[in-house]
């Protein structure tokens, strides 16, 4: 989907180049084709999920989290994978839940990588405490707004919308 929203805001942006537009046309085009580029990156090229010896970050269009192993209790697949702490769920973007084209057991690659790395800290650290209790301390689950990428998203809506109030 990502190649798509890029292939037509390149394509567009060559054509307004080469077309001979008037400016009222230019300014009508080229902030929602660069809108239409960055939803291509912001939604489908951004979103990534990262395991390391301690933890694993999950990259959403709006937020960051990093979650710890220690704070970790469960992991589901049912329609993304969904980390599971005592403050909360939280689902990434970037691990959808396999196809109905494929097994029901099937997992994809970052999850079995989560997995993996999840249960090598447990044995390392012994760090999976028994049922009902609580968090180790130092395993905060810690949560950002990603402010820059929401804000050259809505500046890109404000510019279109500004551009397309101002030719009318």
């Amino acid at each position: 989907m990502a190649i798509v929203l890029y292939s037509t805001a390149a394509l567009g942006l060559l054509l307004i180049c080469f077309s001979g537009l008037v400016i009222r046309d230019i300014l009508l085009s080229i902030p929602l084709l660069l809108l239409l580029g960055y939803c291509g990156y912001w939604l489908f090229w951004l979103p990534t999920v990262m395991v390391t010896k301690d933890g694993t970050t999950i990259v959403n269009p709006v937020r960051t989290i990093s979650v710890p192993w220690q704070a970790l209790r469960s992991l589901e697949t049912k329609y993304s994978m969904t980390l599971l702490t005592e403050s909360g769920k939280y689902s990434a973007w970037a691990a959808p839940s396999p196809g109905p084209m494929s097994r029901k057991s099937a997992e994809t690659e970052v999850v079995q990588a989560v997995r993996a790395s999840w249960a090598a800290a447990r044995k390392e650290n012994n760090s999976a405490p028994p049922a009902g209790t609580e968090t180790p301390v130092g395993a905060v689950v810690q949560s950002r707004v990603n402010w820059l990428q929401l804000g050259v998203a809505l500046g890109l809506i404000a510019a279109t919308a500004f551009c397309f109030l101002l030719v009318r």
